[in-house]
C-alpha cells in the first residue's frame, strides 16, 4: 500500500516534470502565477502600497524568478535531478503563490494582516523570527496564507526529494533548505539595509532599489543554473567569448569616465544609483558583445573553419539550438540591464548590437567591405566612450578630434583583427587589408596605424 502510493506520487511528478511539453509554455506559466498572484495581493487583499503598482509588480516578479533560479539549483543538487527536470518541477510549483491571497480572503485577514517584507523596524528579532516560523502574526509581514503556502510547500519539496533520492534525512534537509530561502527572500530589507550601511549609501529601501537588488541576484543565480546544467555548453561558450576585445570596450568606457572628471567644473560622487548603473551596464556591454559574438559566429562558420576551427560553431560543443538560445537570452539580458541603467544607456547598446549585426549578417555584412567594416569597430569604441564620458551629466558634447580618433585613427588599427583570419577571409570571398595590399605590407600599414593611433589619443584626449 505504501509503495503504491509513493509510485502514485512519483508518476503524478513525472507528468508534472513531462519533456514534451515545450519549455516556453513552463516559463510562461510561471510568469503567469506570479502575475496573478501579484494581482491577488493588490486588489483581492486591497492591500496596494503607496507609489505605482507596476513597480511593485516588477520587483515582485524579479523576487520570483531570483526564488526559482535558487530553487532549481537546490532542487538538483539535493534530488539528484537535471537541471532542466528540476525548473520542470520548480516554475510551475509557483502557482502555489495563488493560495496566499485566497486563504487570507477566506479567513478574514483582508485589511487585517496586509502581506509585506520582514523590516528592521517591526522585526528587529530575526533570529526569534527564524526559529518560530516567522514568529507572532504582526499587521504587516508574513499573513496566515503565507504561512500556510510555505508550510505546504515544504512538505510536497521534501517529498519529492525523498521520491528522487529515497533518503529521509536528505528530503528534510530539502524542506529546511527551501524555509530557509524563502525566510532569506521575505527578510530582504535587513540583508539590503545591511550591504548598503556597509557601502556607506543610503538604506531607504522602495521598489526601485528592490528590482536593481534582484536583477544583481538574478545575474549570478543565472549563469550558476546555466553551469550547473550545462557545462559543456556554458564552458565552451565561455571560452569564446573574446575577453580581450571586451575588455577594450569596458576600458574605453573607464576612460570616457577618466577624461570627464579630469575636465570636470562641478564635483562628483558615487552613491547608490551609480553604483548601480555601473553593474548594469557592464552586464549589459557583456551580454550585447555576447550576442553580438553568437551571431557573428553562426555566419563565419566556413570562415571558421579554416582561420578558428575551435570555435564551437565548428566542433559542434554547442548544439545550434542551444548556441541560438543563448543569443536570444544574451539579447534580453542586454536591453534589461541596459534600460535599468537608463534610456541613453540602452539606447547606446541597441546601435551597439546594430552596428555589430550589420557589421556580421546579411543582406549587407559590411565585414566584406573593406572600409565600413572597421568603421563599425571605431563607432562601437566611440559608443562605450559615450557611456563613460556622459555617466555624470545628462548631454554628452564631445569634442570633434575625440570622434576623429574613433572613427580614423582606431578604425584603421582595427584591421588587425584581419591579419589572423586572412585565410578563412580569402576562401568566402571577403575582401580585407591583407587581400588588398598582401600579407606583409599589411602588418606594415597596422603598424603604422597603431602609431598614428597612440600620436592621436595624445592629441584628442589632452594627455
Amino acid at each position: 500500500m505504501r509503495q503504491q502510493l509513493l509510485d502514485r506520487l512519483g508518476g503524478f511528478f513525472d507528468k508534472w516534470a513531462d519533456d514534451k511539453i515545450p519549455f516556453s509554455h513552463v516559463i510562461l506559466a510561471f510568469l503567469a502565477a506570479t502575475v496573478l498572484r501579484t494581482f491577488g495581493e493588490h486588489v483581492i487583499l486591497a492591500s496596494v502600497p503607496t507609489g505605482f503598482w507596476g513597480e511593485d509588480l516588477a520587483h515582485y516578479t524579479l523576487s520570483y524568478v531570483a526564488l526559482a533560479l535558487t530553487l532549481i539549483f537546490f532542487v538538483h543538487v539535493l534530488a539528484r535531478d537535471p537541471v532542466a527536470r528540476a525548473a520542470r518541477i520548480v516554475l510551475p510549483g509557483f502557482v502555489f503563490l495563488n493560495l496566499v491571497p485566497l486563504i487570507d480572503w477566506l479567513a478574514g485577514a483582508a485589511g487585517v494582516f496586509r502581506i509585506g517584507y520582514m523590516m528592521p523596524a517591526t522585526h528587529a528579532d530575526l533570529p526569534v523570527h527564524f526559529f518560530t516560523f516567522f514568529g507572532p502574526l504582526k499587521a504587516w509581514g508574513v499573513t496566515p496564507g503565507m504561512r500556510v503556502e510555505i508550510a505546504l510547500v515544504m512538505a510536497v519539496m521534501g517529498m519529492y526529494i525523498f521520491l528522487r533520492t529515497r533518503r529521509i534525512g536528505r528530503a528534510v534537509a530539502g524542506a529546511f533548505l527551501f524555509y530557509t530561502l524563502v525566510f532569506m527572500y521575505v527578510a530582504m530589507p535587513f540583508w539590503i539595509k545591511g550591504v548598503m550601511a556597509l557601502l556607506g549609501f543610503s538604506q531607504d529601501v522602495d521598489s526601485w532599489l528592490l528590482i536593481r537588488w534582484y536583477l544583481c541576484l538574478i545575474a549570478p543565480f543565472g549563469l550558476l543554473v546555466a553551469y550547473a546544467g550545462w557545462r559543456g555548453h556554458f564552458l565552451a561558450i565561455a571560452a569564446d567569448m573574446r575577453w580581450a576585445r571586451l575588455g577594450h570596450y569596458i576600458l574605453f568606457a573607464l576612460i570616457g569616465a577618466g577624461v570627464f572628471m579630469r575636465y570636470m567644473v562641478f564635483p562628483v560622487s558615487i552613491d547608490r544609483d551609480v553604483l548601480f548603473r555601473i553593474l548594469f551596464m557592464a552586464v549589459s556591454v557583456t551580454a550585447a558583445w555576447l550576442f553580438s559574438v553568437i551571431t557573428n559566429n553562426e555566419e563565419d562558420r566556413a570562415i571558421d573553419r579554416i582561420s578558428n576551427p575551435d570555435r564551437p560553431t565548428v566542433t559542434g560543443t554547442v548544439t545550434t539550438g542551444v548556441y541560438r538560445s543563448v543569443g536570444g537570452w544574451s539579447f534580453a539580458a542586454a536591453l534589461l540591464f541596459g534600460s535599468i541603467a537608463g534610456m541613453r544607456e540602452v539606447e547606446i547598446i541597441l546601435v551597439f548590437m546594430a552596428n555589430y549585426f550589420l557589421y556580421s549578417m546579411p543582406p549587407l555584412r559590411l565585414k566584406r567591405v573593406p572600409v565600413l567594416s572597421k568603421l563599425v569597430i571605431g563607432a562601437n569604441s566611440l559608443l562605450m566612450f559615450m557611456i563613460g564620458y556622459g555617466f555624470f551629466v545628462d548631454r554628452v558634447t564631445l569634442p570633434p578630434m575625440i570622434i576623429v580618433f574613433f572613427l580614423v585613427f582606431l578604425s584603421a588599427a582595427a584591421n588587425i583583427i584581419d591579419l589572423k583570419d586572412r585565410e578563412g577571409d580569402a576562401a568566402a570571398g571577403i575582401t580585407t587589408l591583407p587581400a588588398l595590399v598582401g600579407f606583409l605590407w599589411a602588418r606594415r600599414l597596422v603598424g603604422a596605424a597603431f602609431v598614428l593611433a597612440h600620436l592621436a589619443a595624445y592629441v584628442a584626449f589632452g594627455l
